[in-house]
């Protein structure tokens, strides 16, 4: 059990949260929020990239818990309880440990949208966040986002040196390229395959900045990304259309 289930489950019952966490391992493997919602999956990682309905949290709203942290309106809670009683659906194994809130944003009409960021093992999993999107009365309207399976790596550890790494790409780019520290993550593939791998930006924030990802273990490039991308629409306005 996550620590956050584990904090949230003592602190609002005041129970042993083994207990509760049976009953809810017994209820979330009935559950599938196809037989109520408008879903769409990514067709190639199975993972849902879109699901709404006028409250997608219907069947879980009675649970004690859930209406604890309704009360208390804490949306990004309400959200990770959301997640795992669905984590079948979802695709991933436990959202409490797996995801990680930015906050909890409010718009001019009331909306409340949480991003999270999803991680494994303490790493990030690049370029994968999903969105939880509350109505102005509090109904869990709207997930979306692009995300991976819960990945699964036995080691975690890289075969390949930080330094080696840097000479890598000074080799491929050139010397005089503008190396930033080389971070460990988690890059997960068109159909979910994860591969330990690391995130090296190059001249970040200048013309023609990149960000590079390289295998972990064989310094193969996985991806290669300019860093400099025109203005975000405003993200509240884009989850209501």
């Amino acid at each position: 059990m996550t620590a956050m289930r584990l904090t949230l489950l003592t602190l609002l019952c005041g129970c042993q949260p083994a207990s509760v966490a049976r009953m809810d391992e017994g209820r979330s493997a009935k559950l599938s929020i196809d037989s109520f919602a408008e879903v769409r999956r990514d067709a190639e990682r199975g993972t849902v990239i879109f699901a709404r309905s006028e409250n997608l949290a219907r069947e879980i709203q009675g649970s004690s818990i859930y209406s604890s942290l309704a009360a208390r309106e804490d949306f990004a809670a309400m959200a990770i309880y959301f997640l795992d009683a669905y984590r079948a659906d979802m695709r991933l194994r436990d959202p409490g440990n797996e995801l990680v809130s930015n906050g909890v944003k409010t718009d001019q009409l009331g909306f409340r949208q949480v991003r999270f960021r999803q991680v494994y093992r303490g790493l990030s999993v690049v370029d994968c966040e999903l969105l939880v999107q509350f109505g102005p009365g509090g109904e869990l309207q709207l997930v979306q986002g692009g995300y991976a399976p819960t990945p699964d790596l036995v080691d975690i550890v890289p075969k390949l040196s930080t330094a080696k790494a840097v000479e890598l790409v000074a080799t491929r780019l050139g010397r005089d390229a503008k190396v930033d520290s080389p971070q460990i993550v988690v890059f997960a593939d068109s159909v979910g395959r994860p591969r330990l791998a690391y995130q090296i930006h190059i001249g970040q924030g200048a013309p023609g900045g990149l960000r590079l990802l390289l295998d972990a273990n064989d310094g193969t490039e996985l991806r290669r990304t300019p860093t400099s991308y025109p203005a975000k629409l405003d993200e509240s306005s884009q989850l209501r259309d």
